[in-house]
């Protein structure tokens, strides 16, 4: 076991008073009003301050732990994806049980776990310290920021293994060990006290430890690779894996990956290609650019009813920059799950420290627009929905590579015109307030 307080540059005061926690939390406050684009366009500037105040009255009676969820939710007030505690600043001491989960149609099930937590690798959790899951996800949701369904359901999985915060929420009375309730495939059902350890070893383990390319988009693991493709010969498809928005991966820079994989396109004859963003939590937005010019305006791999790309609820931040790109500017055909955010969304989060617990904020500092100028979505919704089940899991089954080799294209209705008509539809016409469809006459047909 680690005291990770006796690592130089880890160590974090202890023991504040209430007015120095009350100087933390006001200047947590013009922080953000500071920094934040659009903070009160995302939370009312009244409900804001209100629950700045309320907190600060209730300071003097709240345990450490305590204090700092609260805190917490005034960061998750404006629900930025991008806003949210500097996890890796080593002043916060949380505690995790080694659980791997993920929220599937069918429940929340356990995909790995520690050594002393094998036997609950794939069952399903049905409560923490008494409390159903149905109830854990709304307990604990004022404490964590997403800004779609879909993202929550993801983020959940994380947050529901952390003993601090499920104390703040009242589920449990201490830091552990933590009585979880979990279902077998046959139906049993046992009880297990599963001990918390200190999350920044877990958070290898469960995220930045590194995997085999192939590993299900599920797992929240990096993947050897950022970004690769292969051509799938039983099926005629070239096949796309962009796993983050970085400019280096394990062998080569994006600007080589684009050039090597423009040069097959020109070279090979393929049936359809296959973009999948599944497992891309985003980056930097001017790489997903790179690869979105090779993909736009390219015959070859921009065709009707051949371009695909998968999403899952992981696709966020620069990944839905490159989705919006394939949305607006491709024929490309999306399939899975809704996207993590919308193509409109806060973001470059800028490092605030509080001034005596130390604790570090990322406030989002820039808004990003992707799409067009009235886009309110929350997510990008798929045009074929997918949904993973544990089922699929089990069986080693990729249901939104099937949709893709499944899919027909839906027929076009037509209708004949009378003679003359053509030229008589030629003209300009405002589609929509940004808008305008241009419909030219060339000979009998119509060009749009």
């Amino acid at each position: 076991l680690i005291d990770y307080k006796m690592i130089p540059g880890m160590a974090y005061r202890e023991g504040l008073t209430a007015e120095e926690w009350t100087e933390d939390l006001r200047y947590l406050a013009r922080k953000m009003e500071e920094v934040h684009p659009r903070l009160f366009e995302m939370v009312p500037r009244e409900r804001f301050e209100a629950q700045v105040a309320e907190l600060e009255r209730e300071i003097p009676q709240l345990d450490e732990n305590r204090i700092k969820w609260e805190i917490y939710r005034i960061v998750t007030l404006p629900n930025d994806a991008h806003t949210y505690f500097n996890i890796f600043n080593y002043k916060l001491d949380w505690h995790m049980m080694p659980l791997k989960l993920w929220l599937f149609p069918s429940g929340l099930y356990v995909l790995d776990a520690g050594r002393d937590e094998r036997e609950t690798i794939g069952t399903r959790v049905i409560a923490v310290e008494g409390t159903a899951v149905e109830d854990l996800y709304w307990m604990l949701r004022p404490y964590l920021s997403a800004e779609s369904e879909s993202h929550w359901k993801e983020r959940f999985t994380y947050l529901v293994t952390g003993s601090e915060a499920l104390m703040a929420a009242g589920i449990c009375d201490g830091p552990g060990p933590i009585d979880v309730t979990f279902e077998s495939r046959d139906g049993r059902r046992f009880t297990m006290a599963v001990r918390p350890y200190h999350y920044l070893p877990l958070i290898y383990w469960a995220g930045m430890r590194k995997v085999d390319n192939d590993v299900p988009y599920i797992f929240w693991n990096e993947r050897q690779d950022a970004y690769w493709f292969e051509y799938q010969e039983d099926t005629g498809t070239l096949f796309v894996q962009y796993n983050q928005c970085v400019r280096e991966s394990r062998t080569e820079s994006i600007e080589q990956f684009v050039e090597r994989l423009g040069a097959w396109v020109e070279a090979n004859e393929f049936e359809r290609c296959v973009i999948d963003i599944r497992k891309n939590d985003g980056g930097d937005g001017n790489v997903s650019l790179q690869l979105a010019d090779l993909v736009i305006g390219n015959g070859r791999l921009d065709r009707p009813g051949r371009l695909f790309v998968l999403t899952s609820r992981k696709t966020f931040s620069a990944a839905v920059m490159f989705l919006s790109l394939m949305e607006c500017s491709t024929s490309a055909v999306m399939v899975g799950e809704p996207t993590g955010q919308g193509p409109f969304f806060s973001a470059v989060p800028r490092p605030v420290a509080l001034p005596n617990s130390g604790i570090e904020i990322n406030v989002s500092r820039r808004y990003n627009r992707c799409a067009l100028i009235d886009d309110g979505r929350d997510s990008i919704e798929p045009d074929v929905a997918v949904e993973y089940t544990y089922e699929d899991h089990l069986a080693g089954r990729d249901p939104m590579m099937e949709a893709v080799l499944a899919y027909e294209p839906p027929g076009v209705a037509t209708a004949e015109l009378e003679p003359g008509a053509v030229q008589l539809l030629a003209g300009r016409y405002r589609f929509s307030p940004y808008q305008i469809l241009t419909v030219e006459s060339v000979g009998e047909d119509l060009l749009l």
